[in-house]
């Protein structure tokens, strides 16, 4: 079973073990990880009532894996809690625990970028060829996410709770105050809302009203164009960071800004870049709440398979 944790909403999907989710049913997220616990035991309640078991003395589900944003930390016995931003009163908090409590089942907690990341190790480009080396960057509402894929197998950092966090590198020390604590760490002046700020700073941000901004840009909004341009010349640093720090094969990039993706690709390459780069940037039209669900689908069929090679759900 795969969980995506959202600030605003959690989907709940069941997926059988040739990865494919057969059921999902989604919640507004509740503002208190008992709350969301409970949440999730009544979605999985509702989500089972349809599944035919071949033996009733087995549980229909294996493995529960919850995507998550912000940042992992893990302890020496092996709890891990996130520390996210978006969601304060969940930081500190064993959520995999609370869920595998209130469920019986397994249950452990990912960051939902590096899932992400997981999902399109098995997709394919133009050519063919399975990804091996690449970063995603996941350019959010509030934050930029990313995940690391070196030789495809996701890096998660020597203690596996986390790595890449390409968001939270400082661009500007005098810059403005980060969420983490630091100054001028570059999600602040790339995310969506940084965006939007410039667009119309006495209008409060929304994913709707920026679906305007979006539009005016493809409609060549001078104003717009304004906007956009500090976001991209910060990504492209970014981007060039990464290129000479990892020197991935592909750097793909997720989002909302994809849709304009015409437009942001002329605008990238009249950016600074370095002079030999390598690495090939390319966006993913795939919507990024898919890519957290499919990845934390993936990473439940990889504990599953590990454990059993007997047929079921999970």
């Amino acid at each position: 079973m795969a969980v995506s944790l959202l600030r605003a909403r959690t989907t709940v999907a069941i997926a059988n073990l040739t990865g494919n989710i057969e059921n999902s049913f989604t919640f507004a997220t509740p503002d208190t990880p008992q709350q969301f616990a409970a949440e999730v035991d009544c979605a999985y309640r509702t989500l089972i009532q349809n599944i035919s078991l071949m033996d009733a003395r087995i549980s229909p589900i294996k493995q529960i894996v919850i995507s998550s944003p912000g940042i992992l930390n893990r302890d020496r016995k092996g709890k891990t809690t996130i520390t996210a931003f978006d969601l304060p009163n969940y930081s500190d908090v064993d959520l995999a625990e609370l869920v595998s409590k209130r469920l019986s089942l397994p249950a452990m907690i990912a960051n939902n970028a590096g899932l992400a990341a997981m999902s399109l190790i098995n997709s394919h480009t133009n050519e063919d060829k399975p990804l091996r080396d690449f970063v995603l960057l996941v350019i959010g509402e509030s934050g930029v996410g990313s995940g690391l894929v070196i030789q495809r197998n996701l890096y998660s950092g020597y203690d596996a709770a986390y790595a890449g966090e390409v968001g939270h590198t400082v661009v500007d020390f005098k810059g403005p105050t980060c969420n983490c604590g630091r100054s001028g760490c570059l999600q602040l002046y790339i995310c969506d809302q940084a965006t939007w700020k410039r667009y119309k700073p006495e209008i409060p941000f929304s994913p709707l009203k920026f679906e305007e901004l979006l539009d005016a840009v493809l409609s060549g909004s001078a104003k717009a164009r304004a906007a956009l341009r500090p976001t991209v010349e910060y990504l492209c640093l970014g981007i060039s960071n990464i290129s000479l720090m990892i020197n991935p094969e592909r750097i793909i990039l997720a989002g909302s800004l994809m849709r304009i993706w015409p437009v942001l690709q002329k605008e990238l390459e009249s950016a600074f870049f370095p002079r030999h780069r390598h690495a090939l940037v390319q966006p993913t039209n795939v919507p990024v709440d898919a890519l957290y669900l499919k990845g934390a689908v993936e990473r439940a069929l990889q504990l599953v398979l590990a454990e059993s090679d007997s047929p079921g759900t999970f």
